[in-house]
């Protein structure tokens, strides 16, 4: 839980809109660049920032999480993680569509743009499931009923081998 205390207390900071914000307006950059077929070294460049931006982001957060400050960690409202997750939705629905827009014009094709549209790809993916956890936090009894009734299921003995499930 720990994890979760580290991530909801750098939400809102300042770093925390920088890093996101940042990442928004660069790939907003490369989605421009992509609709009027910029010249290949300043799509090369957007796409390498955007991919810094995001890297820093991921490791302050991961830095954040394996070592969590609970004196400086402030607890965000219910509509600032609400935001937060929101935000990063919508981040990466962008890169979502940069990426499509690339690949339709076969640049994910190209060794010259494949690695960074990849990464660009899977950050998309992690931009989710982060925002998708952000949520989750923010609505602890919907996962707590979950774990719940699985225990309720273990202590009843309603717990079968896999091998018996079809």
């Amino acid at each position: 839980m720990s994890e979760s205390v580290a991530v909801l207390g750098i939400l809102g900071s300042d770093r925390w809109n920088t890093d996101v914000y940042g990442s928004l307006t660069a790939a907003s950059q490369v989605s421009s660049a992509l609709k009027v077929g910029a010249l290949k070294v300043t799509l090369a460049y957007s796409l390498h920032v955007l991919n810094g931006r995001l890297k820093n982001f991921f490791d302050g957060l991961y830095k954040a999480m394996d070592n969590p400050n609970p004196t400086s960690a402030q607890t965000p409202t219910a509509e600032q993680v609400q935001e937060a997750a929101a935000t990063l939705r919508r981040l990466s629905a962008q890169l979502d569509g940069a990426y499509d827009r690339a690949k339709r014009c076969r640049l994910t094709n190209s060794s010259f743009w494949a690695g960074s549209l990849s990464r660009l790809h899977t950050y998309a993916e992690d931009l989710t499931e982060l925002s998708d956890w952000l949520e989750m936090l923010n609505e602890p009894q919907s996962h707590e009923d979950i774990f719940k009734r699985a225990a309720d299921e273990k202590e009843q003995g309603h717990v079968f081998s896999l091998s018996q499930v079809d």
